[in-house]
C-alpha cells in the first residue's frame, strides 16, 4: 500500500498531551490518526458526536454569591453529616424530605 504525507497545524501543548496518552496506549501519533481516519471510512461519521451546546467551565469567583453559598453548605454537610445510598434516598426519601427541608 502506498503511503502518503499528511501536514498540519496543531497546538504544541495539545500535541505533547496527546502524543504523552498516546504512549500509555502504546500508540504513536501517527498509528492513533490512522485508526482515526480508518474508524471514520468504516462508520461514515467522526468516531465521536461534536457539539455546540457544551457549558464552558465556570470558575468559582465567577458564580454568584449565593451559589458559592450554596455550595459551600452542601460540601460541609457531605464532609460532616452521614451520606446516603440511592437505596437510602428511595427507601427514606419522605422523611428525609422532611429533615432537610
Amino acid at each position: 500500500m502506498t503511503t502518503t504525507t499528511i501536514n498540519f497545524k496543531v497546538e504544541e501543548e495539545i500535541k505533547e498531551e496527546a502524543q504523552k496518552i498516546f504512549k500509555e496506549m502504546g500508540l504513536n501519533m501517527t498509528t492513533a490518526f490512522n485508526m482515526f481516519l480508518v474508524k471514520t471510512i468504516q462508520e461514515r461519521q467522526l468516531p465521536f458526536q461534536p457539539t455546540a451546546n457544551k457549558k464552558p467551565e465556570v470558575e468559582w469567583e465567577e458564580l454568584s454569591p449565593l451559589i458559592q453559598e450554596k455550595l459551600d453548605s452542601a460540601l460541609s454537610v457531605m464532609e460532616t453529616e452521614k451520606t446516603y445510598s440511592i437505596q437510602d434516598l428511595i427507601e427514606n426519601k419522605e422523611k428525609l424530605r422532611k429533615k432537610y427541608e
